[in-house]
Parts: C-alpha cells; structure tokens; sequence
C-alpha cells in the first residue's frame, strides 16, 4: 500500500480541466490524489 499522495489544484468552474488533470495522474499512475479547491469559498454540491 502506498502512502505518496499528489495534491491537485483545481477551479470548480472548469470541469474539462479537472477532468484531464485526473486522467493525466491516472497516466502517470498516481492513485492517492487530494483535490483542492483554489477557492476555498466554493462548495462542491455532492450530485457532482
């Protein structure tokens, strides 16, 4: 089991770019990834 996590920065206003972030870590072969919001006032709705 691995404990390395990559922090990935994201805006919640573009879903295009989190998306080929995510893929582009999945390339890499990073798995433990921890979202972060640049705007930390922005609430992700859980339908997402």
């Amino acid at each position: 089991m691995s404990y390395f996590e990559s922090r990935l920065r994201v805006k919640t206003n573009n879903f295009k770019e989190i998306e080929q972030k995510l893929r582009f870590c999945k390339l890499l072969g990073v798995q433990n990834v921890i979202v972060e919001l640049e705007n930390n006032s922005e609430k992700m709705q859980p339908d997402l």
